[in-house]
């Protein structure tokens, strides 16, 4: 269901796509013109404090954590795809944007989380509107802390690029290392 966000201690980032993106672009959502705009249909995407990301209307007031229907054309859509190689290791594509994951992507709001499953869509889209990658749980973990429990290399090193700091230890003195 979508649930209720808070705006008190989120950070504002309005993203436009640019229609005809390089696959070699890394970014998922570089900014755009102000034409672009009409994309996004009055949504932003903001981020908490503590991890979350969610999706904010300016016009309406409104607060969800799931992905609104009318940012599909911008932000693609995820769709099951069976994996006849190996029983059961089905996966998740999004074919707008050319990436694929384990889990369903649609079903994860927050840093840890993500960071845990891997989920580098997540990951990526919550640095691009500026998200905390440093943001610590109540034991004072890390998404790099989570990220190396779950083993998911790809998203370790993303993080890495993006300045996660391996220092940060925890409540208990463990830096993401330690895991």
């Amino acid at each position: 269901g979508n649930g209720s966000a808070s705006k008190s201690s989120a950070a504002c980032a309005e993203v436009m796509f640019i229609s005809g993106q390089s696959p070699a672009d890394n970014s998922l959502l570089p900014l755009g013109t102000a034409g672009d705009s009409d994309l996004w249909r009055g949504w932003t995407i903001q981020t908490s404090s503590d991890g979350r990301l969610f999706y904010h209307h300016l016009a309406t007031g409104t607060s969800q954590w799931q992905m609104p229907r009318e940012l599909a054309p911008v932000l693609g859509e995820w769709r099951q795809v069976e994996d006849t190689s190996e029983p059961q290791h089905n996966y998740w594509r999004n074919d707008l944007l050319g990436v694929s994951a384990w889990k369903d992507p649609t079903r994860t709001t927050n840093l840890f989380q993500a960071a845990l499953d891997g989920d580098l869509f997540f990951l990526q889209l919550y640095a691009e509107v500026g998200g905390f990658l440093d943001a610590v749980d109540a034991k004072g973990r890390t998404a790099l802390h989570y990220n190396c429990a779950g083993g998911a290399v790809q998203a370790v090193v993303y993080l890495l690029q993006q300045g996660a700091s391996l220092e940060l230890p925890d409540r208990v003195g463990s830096t993401a290392l330690h895991w």
